[in-house]
């Protein structure tokens, strides 16, 4: 992982991180996409307004018409009652309307769908692949873009593996890395 100046960043999370990604090349698709880019930031926008807790990670996630900026529902850790992830709330949100779009979704984070829950609560992977078992053929996930993967600071997380391995494309918005990981550990400066 690259620090904004270039140079490799110090850290042993970050190097932890960097393993996993070069771990994961084979499945992650690289986006450097104008759309993408633009989405990520609606969704690093929402992972700021997250209180940082030393327990969890502050994520945002943005659901969007496939190819479109047009979104459909978003979400934030912690923004629904119950310790909810940015996933799960943008899903709970889309639930609650009065209909679901039909068609292919994108569905944008900040960082890695988590494959497993130390609270017990389902798994964000397994709440995207429910999604899409429950309203195929009419809407699914089809396409999710993340900003970082997510480091092994509370879990060994597997989700792009398993979202791979369900048919979905995986992307990395490139360029986010690092200010997805500081937000996410509550390197927020609107809480420094």
């Amino acid at each position: 992982m690259l620090t904004t100046s270039g140079e490799p960043s110090r850290d042993r999370t970050s190097r932890d991180t960097t393993k996993k990604e070069q771990g994961l090349r084979g499945l992650l698709r690289e986006s450097v996409d104008e759309l993408q880019v633009r989405c990520m930031r609606k969704a690093l926008a929402l992972a700021r307004v997250c209180t940082p807790i030393p327990t969890a990670f502050c994520v945002g996630c943005v659901l969007t018409k496939a190819g479109t900026s047009e979104i459909v529902a978003s979400g934030y850790s912690r923004e629904l009652e119950g310790n909810t992830h940015a996933e799960e709330c943008a899903i709970k949100k889309l639930l609650q309307g009065s209909v679901v779009p039909t068609g292919d979704l994108d569905l944008y984070t900040t960082m890695e769908p988590c494959s497993l829950r130390l609270s017990g609560n389902t798994p964000c992977t397994d709440l995207i692949l429910g999604f899409n078992r429950t309203h195929l053929p009419r809407s699914r996930i089809a396409n999710i873009y993340l900003g970082v993967v997510e480091p092994n600071d509370f879990v060994n997380c597997d989700g792009v593996n398993r979202l791979q391995g369900a048919g979905l494309n995986i992307f990395q918005v490139l360029g986010f890395q690092d200010e997805c990981l500081s937000v996410a550990r509550g390197q927020n400066p609107a809480f420094n």
